[in-house]
């Protein structure tokens, strides 16, 4: 046999036992992943979030999530829905709560309590850039993120239109505006006007007070100058309660401070004269 045929036979053996080896050998084990929580998010009605002593409150009622503490608004769904996604994280390590002092977890930068279970958020991991996370007297790796995503400040949750989707009007009147529906028939019923709307733009502009959001809210809000107090929207909902609005405007934005939240809602100044007046 001439040595070209034996390097031909050998790399032939070769590439035969390869493929032997990789047809024979076990698979990998995939790597393990542990859930952090076992709730439902759909099943959660109560909420808490601690940092710094400072504390917020959720809770869900009707579907609906609202601001318990430390104001009484509505809340955005999908922030709230965010900060849940703890519920379904996973993690590839767990290990049992043995020293909390070296992962930050005796003073957590901010803790979580859904329902009645408990979730602190400690420091990173140095070589993953994972978050340690306790929660059940076990201690996880996740990602940041599920901390990034609560907020430092009430208003982070809050939800930026100025009704919620149950509170349904059946009446609008301001100091020279009375707008009423009867048998689903919406009509400007101020004795001085003498414009005429059809139900669509009627309809429309009901529309907008729903699907409208403000470019932010605030605290009792502030405008700069120029400042008018003095105008009141009462609006009449179908289950038999109302709303009221204080006006607020200056030459570039208004603001509407929801009286029951202590909440403004801060619009620029077109967008808030058609809130104000169907026919504009």
């Amino acid at each position: 046999m001439t040595t070209h045929s034996q390097l031909n036979l050998i790399m032939f053996a070769t590439v035969v036992g390869l493929a032997i080896f990789l047809y024979l050998r076990p698979e990998s084990e995939s790597t393990q992943e542990y859930k952090v929580s076992t709730q439902l998010i759909e099943t959660v009605e109560h909420v808490r979030i601690v940092r710094n002593e400072q504390e917020i409150v959720l809770a869900r009622s009707n579907n609906n999530w609202q601001l318990k503490k430390p104001i009484a608004a509505q809340a955005d769904e999908n922030k709230v829905n965010q900060l849940l996604g703890i519920l379904s994280a996973s993690s590839n390590q767990s290990f049992m709560l043995t020293e909390q002092a070296n992962l930050g977890l005796d003073q957590p930068l901010v803790q979580l309590y859904i329902e009645d279970e408990y979730f602190g958020f400690g420091g990173l991991a140095p070589t993953t850039n994972l978050q340690y996370l306790e929660t059940n007297n076990i201690i996880y790796l996740v990602s940041p993120r599920y901390s990034v995503q609560l907020p430092v400040n009430p208003l982070e949750l809050i939800n930026t239109s100025l009704l919620a989707s149950n509170e349904i009007p059946i009446q609008f009147e301001t100091d020279h505006l009375r707008i009423h529906q009867q048998n689903r028939i919406w009509d400007i019923v101020s004795p001085e006007s003498t414009v005429e709307l059809n139900q669509d733009e009627f309809n429309r502009w009901i529309h907008m007070w729903h699907s409208v959001s403000a470019d932010h809210v605030s605290f009792y809000g502030h405008l700069t100058s120029d400042e008018d107090e003095n105008s009141t929207i009462k609006i009449s909902l179908q289950d038999g309660q109302d709303v009221i609005f204080k006006l607020m405007q200056n030459d570039l934005e208004l603001a509407l401070l929801r009286v029951d939240e202590g909440i403004s809602y801060h619009f620029p100044i077109d967008v808030g004269k058609q809130l104000l007046d169907p026919r504009k």
